[in-house]
């Protein structure tokens, strides 16, 4: 069932593809044995993984053995007591049935640990295929063990990707970059927004206790109509980001933008997030005025930082398709991965919820989209700052007239 020179050869592939990616040898000394053919700690922050590789053995109860001994082993070593482990035994053979196969891929252990995540994979080298359960969210690792279940090279197999130290080095940096730096501007648009909200409060734009708005002051403090930008007040297309309609509507708002804000401001650097933000910002105010206008409605008004947030949404959703030595390929693809269905879902339900703009919310995510392939990811830590020279929970905007979020 094993053919052991090509599994030598899988395991090889394998281990330099998880070491590529900063993964470290992690030896168990519990380990019965020599059942288990080494295993590797793929430590991202948040998420770690643990691979571990065995041979198909002969019997599937020797195969839950091994799952619930290994198991066993890292409870009593104290590696569950800490963030929860995501665990993939990874099985090994050559010509596998397809009732052994589905067999193995159902084992988990037969005792329940709170922090354990485990996962069972099958790798077939006749076939040169890996099989696991459909997940929507594959552990970091993935990829090289398919890689090298195929026979493709597991590092530098793309033009995105780094190999040996030079990938180790990157995550260092990448992980560095993430815990050093302070998102400065995304606090700042925070606190301004804030200050704004209380100015509202102060003129009696709002009134938090009756949930009264004054549209009037409102319009005064630079709040968007549709009929007063076309007679030439631009500059209420930047005024109306800045501007709440409720106390839930900022709170929700302000919430979205330090949560893409943040991550993004790393990711591209503080310049290039300050045309992100404005930019998509701008986009969609004036979407919003295009659309009342040939609706109809010139008078109708709408405010909110949303239609900039969506932008700073729409970046990270395409960072997969960037190029950074700073920032590693399988980041960008989780990033890319995690945000889409979220900003989807986000743009559903805004669409079901009255009074609230949804054009300039997906003007706002494509012009973000748009904005951050051209200005591109930063690729070096500060000091040694590059940009390519070529391009590469959102909130919500609210219609007022009578109607607030």
């Amino acid at each position: 069932m094993i053919n052991e020179s090509a599994q030598r050869e899988f395991l090889s592939r394998a281990h330099a593809g998880l070491l590529a990616q900063g993964g470290q040898e992690f030896l168990l000394a519990e380990q019965s044995g020599s059942t288990w053919d080494g295993t590797v700690l793929l430590n991202v922050p948040g998420a770690p993984a643990l691979f571990a590789f065995a041979g198909v053995p002969f019997d599937v109860d020797i195969a839950q053995r091994m799952v619930d001994e290994f198991a066993h082993t890292l409870a009593a070593r104290g590696l569950l007591s800490g963030v929860p482990l995501t665990v993939v035994l990874v099985f090994v053979g050559s010509s596998l049935d397809d009732l052994t196969r589905k067999t193995l891929l159902k084992l988990s252990p037969s005792s329940f640990y709170s922090n354990l995540r485990p996962e069972t994979w099958v790798v077939d080298l006749s076939n040169h295929v890996l099989s696991a359960k459909r997940s929507f969210r594959r552990p970091e690792g993935y990829d090289a063990v398919r890689e090298a279940a195929e026979g493709s090279p597991s590092v530098g197999s793309s033009p995105n990707e780094t190999s040996g130290p030079q990938r180790v080095q990157q995550f260092q940096a990448f992980y560095g970059l993430m815990q050093g730096e302070r998102p400065l501007v995304t606090s700042t648009l925070v606190a301004i927004n804030v200050c704004v909200f209380l100015l509202e409060l102060s003129t009696g734009a709002l009134n938090v206790a009756t949930g009264f708005t004054n549209e009037t002051t409102l319009r005064n403090l630079g709040m968007e109509v549709p009929r007063l930008v076309q007679q030439g007040q631009w500059w209420r297309l930047i005024t109306t980001m800045f501007l709440h309609g409720s106390v839930e509507h900022i709170l929700f708002n302000m919430a979205s933008l330090f949560a893409v804000g943040s991550l993004t401001e790393r990711l591209y650097g503080r310049l290039r997030y300050l045309a992100i933000y404005f930019g998509s910002g701008l986009v969609a105010s004036l979407a919003s005025v295009v659309y009342w206008i040939a609706s109809g409605q010139p008078e109708q008004g709408a405010l909110g930082a949303s239609g900039a947030i969506f932008g700073v949404a729409g970046a990270l959703m395409i960072v997969r398709f960037q190029r950074s030595s700073l920032i590693p390929d399988s980041v960008r693809r989780r990033i890319t991965s995690s945000v889409t269905p979220l900003v989807l879902i986000s743009l559903g339900l805004s669409a079901l919820i009255p009074g609230v703009d949804n054009i300039a919310h997906i003007a706002g995510l494509l012009a973000g989209a748009a904005i951050a392939l051209m200005v591109g990811m930063r690729i070096r830590l500060r000091g040694h700052d590059q940009t390519r020279q070529t391009p590469g929970g959102p909130g919500n905007t609210a219609a007022v007239k009578g109607r607030t979020l």
